[in-house]
């Protein structure tokens, strides 16, 4: 909480009740702990943790899970959207490649890699940017509620995660939407536009 968040529920210039030290070997906490509260009784000592932290942390990770299931429906729902236009769009193209001996899987690789490669780029685009803005936008909403200072912490797991999973899953959606390229012929492109 910032000073100023402070200063609205408690006297700023009085003495603050507590003292906070952290440790340079974390290991020696519990023996540093007991050891103060043998030695001098009337005062209070404690690690500076809390019993629902624990419960927080677990309700972040299943908030992430939950990110990355809503994140995969609107991937599916916009893959399903693009590959159904793109595919009518290129079903002549897609049925002279096959007259030129390009298989089915070659053509679907082909259109799987093309969500790929922009889902990439769209997400190392979106990557960089939280890296330069995150702190300033997420700070500036977290302080209209009293949180004075917040930083985000960028882990390898959690910035190459996003970057590996979002292509991927745009890749197997437009796999899995591509089956339709099986039907794709040259004699039925003819037979369709003879009618």
């Amino acid at each position: 909480m910032s000073m100023e968040g402070y200063s609205k529920i408690g006297d700023i210039t009085g003495y603050i009740w507590c003292y906070h030290y952290i440790l340079e070997n974390g290991n020696m906490r519990d023996f540093a702990m007991r050891y103060l509260q043998e030695q001098y009784r009337g005062i209070d000592v404690h690690t500076n943790s809390w019993s629902g932290l624990s419960g927080i942390v677990l309700l972040m990770h299943i908030l992430i899970l939950v990110l990355y299931l809503i994140a995969s429906v609107f991937i599916l729902v916009s893959v399903a959207l693009i590959s159904g236009k793109l595919l009518q769009a290129e079903t002549g193209d897609m049925a002279v490649y096959k007259s030129m001996g390009l298989s089915t899987g070659r053509l679907r690789r082909s259109f799987s890699l093309r969500f790929l490669v922009v889902a990439s780029a769209g997400t190392a685009v979106g990557i960089l940017l939280s890296v330069l803005s995150a702190d300033r936008m997420i700070g500036k909403v977290f302080r209209s509620f009293g949180i004075g200072d917040f930083h985000v912490g960028f882990s390898v797991m959690g910035t190459f995660l996003p970057l590996v999973v979002i292509p991927v899953l745009f890749f197997l959606f437009a796999w899995a939407f591509s089956a339709r390229l099986k039907q794709v012929s040259i004699v039925t492109l003819i037979t369709e536009n003879q009618d």
